[in-house]
């Protein structure tokens, strides 16, 4: 029998684990083969002790991980700044930070790139009162602190008017509002600067929430309520009772009528004149 073809026989390719080397198995084989790649595990004082080393390898280093118990590496702000595209190999919530507050700030675009690494933040001692003010969207990290007496900036100014094209701060308070209750609840909240003119849009809960850390800090601010029919039901005594505050509310999905009492329907006659779109009630006694 003649064979006029033979199909050819592809075979799968299996990606093979680099190896996973101590610091002095590495260091050994590096001088035999300085373009290897490799997963470093070792001690965290061993780690520690030869980040700028490891720095320089760059993509060569595929993950860091800490065979101590618990598995955590302390580094200072600088070897933040100055190793961060290694230490961002290593696990999640492995970091704690220790520094003073300024330097930690200097670090803050690295810090931010580490945030999901980071495990704690411990700054170190500053006199009694020194409040250390921080933008809203850094909230989640500054709420791994162990200590602090944190200010939200709540307006971006330079010789105290806003500067043009920069971030929307007010509308980040509403997006980071968990992280800031955190802050409070933890006690490392200190304050909230007065909103001056800008208004939050914000969801029922979110509105809830960040009112009351505003009321407790004598903060100014209005409020845009963008939330469901179901929802602004649920909310009405909230709305009703923070009227002065509200500029306007929108209902969005499925718009349904609002379903409150008639008591209440009297108590949110105000608020609810500032509805943006086309609503009906359904009463109740």
């Amino acid at each position: 029998m003649q064979v006029k073809s033979a199909a050819s026989v592809k075979t799968a390719s299996v990606s093979t684990p680099p190896r996973t080397l101590t610091v002095s198995q590495a260091q050994a084989a590096l001088k035999n083969n300085s373009k290897i790649s490799f997963a470093l595990a070792d001690t965290a004082a061993n780690i520690k002790a030869n980040l700028a080393v490891f720095a320089k390898l760059g993509a060569q280093i595929k993950s860091v991980a800490m065979t101590d118990t618990p598995d955590k590496l302390s580094v200072t702000a600088s070897d933040i700044k100055n190793y961060a595209d290694l230490l961002s190999k290593t696990p999640s919530n492995t970091l704690v930070v220790s520094d003073s507050f300024d330097a930690m700030k200097g670090s803050l675009k690295e810090l931010r790139k580490l945030n999901s690494n980071i495990k704690t933040l411990v700054i170190a001692p500053t006199p009694v009162g020194t409040k250390q003010k921080i933008e809203p969207y850094d909230s989640f990290l500054w709420a791994k602190s162990v200590n602090g007496r944190f200010e939200i900036a709540s307006n971006v100014l330079v010789n105290g008017k806003p500067v043009a094209g920069a971030p929307d701060v007010s509308q980040s308070l509403a997006n980071n509002y968990l992280a800031i209750k955190a802050l409070d609840d933890r006690g490392l909240l200190a304050g909230v600067e007065s909103i001056g003119g800008g208004t939050i849009t914000a969801n029922v809960d979110q509105a809830q929430k960040l009112s009351a850390i505003f009321q407790k800090y004598s903060t100014e601010f209005y409020l845009n309520i963008r939330d469901t029919s179901a929802n602004i039901s649920k909310g009405i005594e909230f709305i009703a009772a923070n009227n002065s505050k509200l500029n306007g509310i929108t209902q969005i999905g499925n718009i349904k009528p609002l379903e409150i009492t008639r008591e209440q329907n009297f108590k949110a006659d105000k608020a609810l004149s500032k509805m943006k779109n086309a609503y009906s009630l359904k009463l109740y006694r």
